[in-house]
């Protein structure tokens, strides 16, 4: 729920004046979803993407949005050829380069070549590497959970908090100090309001950080259990054995392509990713004292060479 567009511009004068999308009061959740949070982003993710579909056909190709070279940060371009096989036969072959040098300029980026056929198997199987290491971070979780006392506390969130807390407080002295600083004759009106305007943006800007952060603290206190929706986007394609679009979408951000065959998939889910991490961290000092080390698994990017 929305509130606070409009306003007028006196009791006396009723003329509505748009108010700065900063000053607008936004209430979440006031109304029953016709469709669920993640089903919602996830399609928001799939329309923002620059999309491709064959030639006389409606269909998506599957790598379509996903792909960009990891150099020039442009996207990729699908390039279809045939190729004469040992018996004879003529197959086709699809792969991808990058769009500044197929489409732009060659003296700009390298090929960034990769064929259609080994980068479906290069992603999916970092996927499968991906689920089994959330599988293990689910298992860890369980084993946390079991433990009498279970530290729900975020270390690194609540010194963040800290901190931005600390560079509001010396922005709002700047802010203050200025308007004595001008009524001195030590700076202009005009560079008054200037600075002024310039500190007050970033006091909004750090005041939003801190909302944010207090949101993950909170959210952080509630503990983590395997029922977790970060756990269980992933966990329930754990018998996965090929890929579609929906699947690239609620697991996938960024596929980077590399030369030599080398590809960098950048995974969503990266604050909560850090968030689980806390949680397993934070427990870490009980379990040591009681001989057991959890592993912490990475899951934020994957390289792997082709």
């Amino acid at each position: 729920m929305v509130q606070g567009k409009q306003r007028v511009i006196s009791y006396k004068v009723h003329k509505a004046i748009a108010t700065p999308e900063s000053e607008w009061f936004i209430v979440e959740n006031t109304h029953e979803p016709i469709i669920d949070k993640v089903t919602f982003e996830m399609a928001q993710s799939l329309s923002q993407r620059d999309t491709r579909t064959a030639p006389t056909k409606r269909n998506v190709y599957l790598f379509s949005g996903f792909l960009r070279c990891a150099d020039c940060d442009k996207s990729m371009t699908k390039k279809t050829n045939k190729k004469n096989m040992a018996n004879g036969e003529t197959k086709e072959y699809t792969y991808y380069v990058c769009s500044t040098y197929a489409l732009k300029n060659k003296d700009k980026c390298s090929r960034h070549s990769i064929s259609l056929e080994d980068l479906t198997e290069a992603v999916l199987n970092a996927i499968q590497v991906q689920i089994s290491l959330v599988c293990n971070m689910a298992e860890v979780i369980t084993e946390i959970n079991k433990q009498e006392a279970v530290c729900n506390q975020s270390l690194r969130l609540t010194k963040q908090l800290q901190t931005k807390e600390h560079e509001l407080e010396k922005i709002t002295n700047v802010i203050d100090n200025l308007y004595m600083d001008w009524k001195c004759g030590e700076i202009t009106r005009a560079e008054y309001v200037r600075m002024k305007a310039k500190f007050e943006a970033k006091a909004d800007s750090m005041k939003n950080a801190i909302v944010n952060l207090k949101a993950e603290i909170e959210l952080s206190s509630k503990g983590v259990g395997n029922n977790d929706p970060y756990l269980q986007m992933f966990l329930k394609h754990k018998n996965i054995t090929e890929l579609n679009r929906g699947i690239l979408a609620e697991l996938i951000d960024t596929i980077y392509i590399h030369e030599n065959n080398e590809i960098t998939i950048k995974f969503n889910f990266a604050d909560q990713h850090k968030r689980l991490l806390d949680f397993i961290s934070n427990n870490q000092n009980t379990s040591k004292k009681e001989g057991r080390v959890y592993t912490l698994p990475s899951l934020s990017k994957s390289t792997l060479a082709v």
